[in-house]
């Protein structure tokens, strides 16, 4: 209900001051369980996620919002947020993030773990460790969400949202002479580099699948 109550806020406050497009992918209605994966620009991408997704959103949270700050993390955990520790392996984050999943319900995280305002690209390396793993427990999708630029008051913003990502615990197939298990391709082997280049190392085909049969 609180929950609720607020978000109907932010609808209000967001179709005046801050007018916001979803567009691309199935929208935020979806069902079932997901990973909502997000840039993280400015104060007001939190509340615009809130008001534009008609599902409530279990946002994992820096720590400092919560410890020695009462009012504010009584108010964060009415809206579902829990904490997480960024400079550290946070365990029980890990465990709450899974067991919220688990119940099928909707993930929030800013996979940056900060503010960013130059740049609206995912770094890689961020993206692809805690989450994936979330992900790859609670065999929950990932649902990439972008504010095309920071969110400015007055002015038409845009929330683009992207394909949904599923990672498949298939790498100790790939490194077999199979293109496929189940029906289900291969993924080719890739390496993300630092600077954002990405190197194919072996892709599969029907070669491979008409090498192994010969």
């Amino acid at each position: 209900m609180f929950y609720k109550f607020i978000r109907a806020i932010f609808r209000f406050l967001i179709f005046f001051l801050m007018p916001t497009k979803v567009i691309g992918g199935e929208g935020l209605d979806r069902k079932g369980r997901y990973i909502l994966a997000c840039n993280h620009q400015t104060a007001m991408d939190i509340p615009l996620l809130i008001a534009k997704c008609p599902r409530v959103i279990n946002f994992m949270a820096k720590s400092l919002f919560f410890e020695g700050r009462p009012v504010l993390g009584y108010f964060f955990r009415k809206m579902h947020a829990f904490p997480v520790h960024p400079a550290s392996s946070d365990l029980k984050s890990l465990k709450h993030a899974i067991d919220v999943l688990n119940k099928d319900e909707v993930l929030g995280i800013f996979p940056q773990g900060r503010r960013i305002k130059q740049s609206p690209v995912v770094n890689r390396e961020e993206m692809f460790s805690g989450m994936a793993f979330i992900s790859l427990k609670a065999k929950a999708d990932i649902i990439p969400v972008m504010f095309m630029r920071p969110p400015m008051v007055l002015k038409r913003n845009v929330l683009k949202v992207g394909e949904p990502i599923v990672f498949e615990d298939m790498i100790h197939y790939t490194m077999v002479k199979t293109t496929m298990f189940n029906g289900v391709h291969h993924p080719a082997i890739v390496i993300a580099r630092r600077d954002g280049r990405t190197d194919v190392i072996r892709e599969f085909g029907y070669e491979d699948f008409r090498n192994r049969m010969s």
